[in-house]
């Protein structure tokens, strides 16, 4: 079975996932663009990682989510934006390794069902700062019951909670400029 160049395999992948309603958007601090569901508070996205074997295309990624103005907070304090997110990699996932995430010419169904599968998972990531605060205390599916382990997240996110809540900053700014039907 031959597989597709795997700038083509790249280029299917990002028209398929913006066929989905996905918004293309470059994170803060990241070369590769990723892809979000639009909300108030929290950057629900996928980053894609698809890259060539020899035994066809392997599309794996990262889904995260982000909160864009503890990001921006942050980086008032001179600190990373990247510390605002919480991520993790899809191949610690059982549906994402079972079936392989292998795709060929011939196999161009198994990479619809695939996207399907990031999508519906995008979609039950935390989607405001009530779910957020909920995962230091629920696990969070079966690959991403780490995606709440990070100290560094934890760390300032109190401070930056009560510090917007008295400001008024918090849920003011979009965060994807495009809205999906669903979202509205």
């Amino acid at each position: 079975m031959q597989s597709l160049p795997v700038a083509e395999f790249r280029r299917l992948v990002e028209r398929e996932l913006l066929r989905r309603n996905l918004a293309k958007v470059k994170l803060p601090g990241e070369t590769f663009p990723a892809f979000c569901r639009p909300s108030l508070e929290v950057r629900r996205f996928f980053a894609p990682h698809a890259m060539k074997r020899p035994w066809g295309n392997v599309l794996l990624g990262v889904l995260g989510v982000e909160v864009p103005a503890y990001a921006r907070w942050l980086a008032s304090k001179g600190q990373s934006p990247r510390l605002a997110r919480l991520t993790y990699y899809i191949s610690n996932e059982r549906q994402f390794i079972d079936p392989p995430s292998v795709v060929t010419n011939a196999d161009l169904p198994a990479l619809d069902s695939w996207i399907d599968r990031i999508v519906s998972r995008c979609d039950g990531l935390p989607a405001d700062f009530r779910e957020i605060a909920r995962l230091r205390s629920q696990p969070f599916g079966e690959g991403a019951r780490h995606l709440a382990d990070n100290p560094q997240f934890w760390t300032t996110y109190d401070e930056w909670r009560a510090t917007a809540r008295k400001g008024g900053e918090l849920g003011r700014l979009p965060i994807c400029e495009r809205r999906s039907a669903r979202d509205r």
